[in-house]
């Protein structure tokens, strides 16, 4: 089908910048102006709770993350399902076609995270993207 994209990416447990294991995946589909992304937890997760999950792009040195929903963690596993725009993803200039990853942080020190580029993940050097104020 001409203008879809599928694939599947696997996620890895993270302590600081240190990949540690697989622990989970996350199947993306765009299409029709649309990304439908599923993400599936197992194994060493927070009991109860929940995180922000944000896609990430890159600009030189720094990674921009830009939220697209929040993940609830249940049973030592953790569930998502979402729908949004593959353009102006969560309102910010970024489209899926800037993003290079997945990223799910969980403390501090700990995170959850998947590059879709071969470019590795510096937690120091990510920066949320937040949308400006208006000045009134």
């Amino acid at each position: 089908m001409a203008g879809m994209q599928r694939f599947v990416t696997y996620l890895y447990s993270y302590e600081g910048s240190e990949k540690l294991h697989n622990t989970g995946f996350a199947k993306v589909e765009i299409r029709g102006g649309q990304c439908r992304m599923e993400i599936h937890l197992k194994g060493a997760l927070p009991v109860g709770g929940a995180s922000s999950i944000y896609l990430f792009s890159r600009d030189n040195d720094e990674i921009h993350a830009v939220e697209i929903g929040k993940m609830k963690f249940a049973g030592g596993s953790g569930d998502y399902r979402g729908v949004f725009s593959s353009d102006a993803i969560g309102g910010s200039p970024y489209r899926i076609s800037d993003m290079k990853g997945v990223f799910i942080p969980i403390d501090d020190a700990h995170m959850f995270a998947s590059q879709w580029d071969e470019t590795e993940i510096n937690r120091d050097r990510i920066r949320i993207w937040e949308p400006k104020e208006e000045v009134q």
